[in-house]
Formats: structure tokens, sequence, C-alpha cells
């Protein structure tokens, strides 16, 4: 990861507990080495790699967090 990129923007992860494709270890290696004004990582219990699918509800709920975080430091 000696190449990650340099954003200018707020980056949100979300992972499924039982993601074997991108376990949240890699995910939280990646997530160091990034630059970013704002990185934050989830983690959603019950949920595999298609997180989104897995817990369609909390998904929503952690990306509206998010976002209703972003416009709040504005």
């Amino acid at each position: 990861y000696s190449a990650a990129p340099a954003l200018e923007m707020p980056v949100l992860f979300i992972s499924g507990e039982g993601d074997v494709t991108m376990p949240v270890s890699l995910i939280r290696e990646y997530e160091s080495t990034l630059k970013s004004p704002y990185c934050e990582v989830k983690t959603i219990k019950g949920a595999g790699h298609s997180v989104m699918f897995d817990a369609p509800e909390e998904f929503g709920d952690v990306v509206c967090d998010f976002a209703r975080t972003q416009i709040e430091m504005k």
C-alpha cells in the first residue's frame, strides 16, 4: 500500500463481519495508509461480502449516519 492515494474527500469502508473476500483486517490495514481528511471503517455483524444485501437496513443506517456526520462537520 505504499502508493495509497491522497484524497480530498471523506472515505467510508463498510464491511460484513463474515467477509472472507475482503476481511476487516485488510481494510483496516489499507485505511492506515490512506490519506484522507476523514476515514471511517464500519463492520456489520451477521453480514458477509455482500453487506448491502445481507443487512440492507444496517447498511443504510451506516451510510446515512456517515453522510449526516459529514454535513455536520461542514
